[in-house]
């Protein structure tokens, strides 16, 4: 793997869950969710997390096709956005990111490639290893 990345909630700065010391995943019964498109890849994280807590588990949600319309939606105080840490930085106006106690909400990043033998080994290692830097530092 090349990085873990961590999937955080988006909360507007007057909501209830901003101001709770934890925020467990129950609290989340009551919270309209906003959600990006299935085809997102960390959807199946926050759907497989929230599946784990019971399949008939009722949430209010939102689906909306992109981070930049949740993160808007997250602004007017329409809902509470799951997405990646990264998508929140810098953190936007009006908005705290949190995370849910004892559940690990992450997607690991890496590469699948062929062996492509002697190029392999020079090329694409050079590449892993560049890439790899990049996303430690993010």
């Amino acid at each position: 793997p090349l990085q873990l990345e961590n999937i955080s909630l988006l909360i507007h700065q007057s909501h209830p869950l901003a101001r709770m010391p934890r925020i467990q995943l129950d609290y989340l019964r009551l919270t309209r969710l906003i959600f990006t498109e299935t085809v997102a890849a960390y959807r199946g994280v926050i759907q497989n997390n929230l599946a784990a807590y019971g399949s008939t588990y009722p949430y209010a949600n939102i689906e909306i096709t992109s981070i930049r319309g949740a993160i808007a939606f997250v602004q007017r105080n329409i809902g509470v956005a799951i997405l990646p840490s990264e998508a929140a930085d810098p953190l936007p106006e009006q908005t705290v990111l949190r995370t849910v106690e004892g559940h690990r909400f992450e997607r690991t990043v890496g590469l699948i490639f062929r062996d492509y033998g002697d190029l392999r080994h020079r090329t694409l290692d050079k590449f892993i290893v560049y890439l790899s830097s990049k996303l430690y530092n993010l």
